[in-house]
């Protein structure tokens, strides 16, 4: 039989709590306990990944993308294709068709969707943020998960050194305590769901509710939470990194 871990703030709770309230507050963590226990993650079909990738082309924002009060997306800019199946754009401000620069430097972004990794289980999908050639952080959307409702984006933050890991996070250190602290501080400041999944950690970068993928109307609001959502965390890993 499983075991049903009580932390400490639930301990706290117990103690001032009568017999029968004590009996009701375990049985509904037991319930949510073997809840969690059927949740069962699968990677993304084929096709899902590709219709991600066709609405990253062929939408286009109607709603701002905001990243800070002095920083924001309007329009994406003219398509131009990149080598096979692959093809990337500027972000652009709107007033007077300015690119978007990176918070705090003169820096274009360009977002793109290329192979990144030959070995992926699909193949041109992986989608990047590049600023003057070099890439910024990208998201490979064959790593991505589901449950059956949702579809999850997401990045390794265990096993450093293995596929779909943050390279750009982990760079230049040495020390298992360094790792740890930054992995920590990526999950603190970015407040989103961390996953086991395949005896590995995922973070979350974006969720797609599937039922929206697959809906017109929903399109370009499926386009919006994609972008913000990736320019969040990659912004964010952006400024872990320049802080060491």
């Amino acid at each position: 039989m499983d075991s049903v871990a009580i932390d400490y703030d639930s301990e706290n709770v117990l103690k001032k709590l009568g017999q029968n309230e004590i009996l009701d507050y375990v049985s509904e963590a037991i319930q949510e306990h073997y809840l969690n226990k059927k949740i069962k993650y699968m990677p993304v079909e084929i096709q899902d990944a590709y219709k991600i990738k066709k609405i990253l082309k062929t939408c286009q924002l109607e709603n701002e993308v905001v990243l800070t009060n002095k920083s924001s997306v309007k329009l994406l800019g003219n398509t131009t294709d990149v080598g096979e199946e692959g093809y990337c754009y500027s972000l652009i401000t709107g007033k007077n068709n300015n690119v978007c620069l990176v918070p705090n430097c003169d820096t274009e972004l360009v977002l793109g969707v290329s192979n990144f990794n030959i070995k992926s289980r699909i193949k041109n999908v992986s989608v990047y943020l590049q600023r003057w050639g070099s890439v910024l952080d990208f998201v490979d959307l064959s790593d991505c998960i589901e449950d059956g409702e949702k579809i999850y984006i997401v990045k390794k933050i265990s096993k450093i050194g293995q596929e779909g890991y943050i390279y750009r996070l982990y760079r230049n250190v040495a020390h298992t305590e360094e790792i740890l602290k930054r992995k920590e501080r990526l999950i603190r400041e970015l407040n989103n769901k961390v996953i086991d999944y395949n005896f590995d950690e995922w973070i979350v970068v974006s969720e797609i509710n599937k039922e929206d993928l697959y809906n017109e109307e929903k399109a370009s609001e499926v386009l919006h939470d994609f972008v913000q959502d990736f320019l969040r965390y990659a912004l964010t890993v952006d400024s872990i990194v320049k802080k060491y």
